[in-house]
């Protein structure tokens, strides 16, 4: 299930900060700065590290379903699940 912008942003002064950010006109890497300091500042990336993570622990425990014969699969696919940090 995709997340809502209440999901990761539920104050609707954050979310208002991020889309000026996200609408700034100024210079890419301004806009960019910008950007992460409010996604940093509202804890939005905190909560998208964590979502991401549970989604990964979940494949995880789902790749330990399939069957023996796919074990050069499954190795393939638990690479893509492991935790970035």
């Amino acid at each position: 299930m995709k997340p809502s912008d209440r999901d990761l942003l539920p104050d609707p002064r954050r979310r208002a900060a991020l889309r000026r950010a996200l609408l700034d006109e100024t210079e890419p890497e301004l806009a960019l700065c910008r950007i992460r300091a409010v996604l940093e500042r509202t804890g939005a990336l905190d909560t998208a590290h964590a979502m991401a993570d549970d989604h990964a622990r979940r494949a995880r425990e789902l790749l330990t379903r399939l069957p023996a014969t796919a074990v050069a699969h499954v190795r393939a696919l638990a690479l893509l699940t492991r935790p970035a940090h």
